[in-house]
């Protein structure tokens, strides 16, 4: 089961999908999250890093499968871990590498646990320390290409499977005790001792039996 997550609270989200608020020039393409600060982003579900790379609109993106394959999930306008929230790009990287130090192409994410970039504000179409974040069909789909209202979209999986975590727990296997043969022979009753014949007994006796030898 491919459950999702938000990155971040949902009051956090200062920027819808399909917003046209100016100085936006065409609706919005995502969904933003603005936490404040260059907090880690987790995965929003389990997956695999595709792509790595630089956009001159949204700066350093880091890219992931779903795991049905099906989608990409983009994380923009990263943090650098080399040159912080304003990176220029490749420009700053002579050594061709890129913005994030401990992940790379091929890696599996899982959701909630792995950090797949941090909230910056690289990229000339960032206004702010933000994450942007998509929802598409392919390879760099937040550069151009069909994408998807990611918080209806994560809301729906949520509302469908739940959370990580939520998982109900096995039932516990009720064992009746074994019952053996000696367990079910009755116990033994001893009686009680006879307790002495009444005298009024043995005188109606001895009185029958003298009357009978007559």
């Amino acid at each position: 089961m491919g459950y999702w997550i938000f990155p971040f609270s949902k009051n956090t989200i200062t920027s819808p999908y399909g917003d046209k608020t100016p100085p936006r020039t065409s609706p919005h393409r995502g969904l933003d999250f603005a936490t404040g600060g260059n907090d880690v982003i987790k995965a929003v579900t389990d997956g695999k890093i595709t792509d790595i790379y630089w956009s001159n609109c949204l700066g350093w993106v880091s890219e992931q499968t779903s795991a049905s394959g099906k989608y990409r999930i983009s994380y923009c306008h990263l943090n650098c871990h080399q040159h912080g929230a304003n990176c220029q790009g490749p420009s700053a990287h002579k050594d061709r590498s890129n913005c994030m130090k401990n992940l790379k192409i091929g890696d599996k994410v899982e959701v909630g646990k792995t950090a797949v970039g941090r909230i910056g504000d690289s990229g000339d179409c960032s206004r702010g320390d933000h994450l942007h974040l998509v929802i598409g069909k392919k390879h760099r789909s937040a550069v151009s290409g069909w994408t998807t209202d990611p918080e209806k979209y994560i809301q729906r999986n949520i509302d469908k499977h739940g959370l990580p975590g939520d998982e109900p727990e096995e039932p516990q296997e009720v064992t009746e005790p074994i019952v053996t043969v000696e367990d079910c022979e009755p116990e033994p009753i001893t009686p009680e001792p006879t307790q002495g014949i009444p005298a009024k007994i043995l005188e109606a006796v001895r009185t029958i039996l003298l009357w009978l030898k007559k």
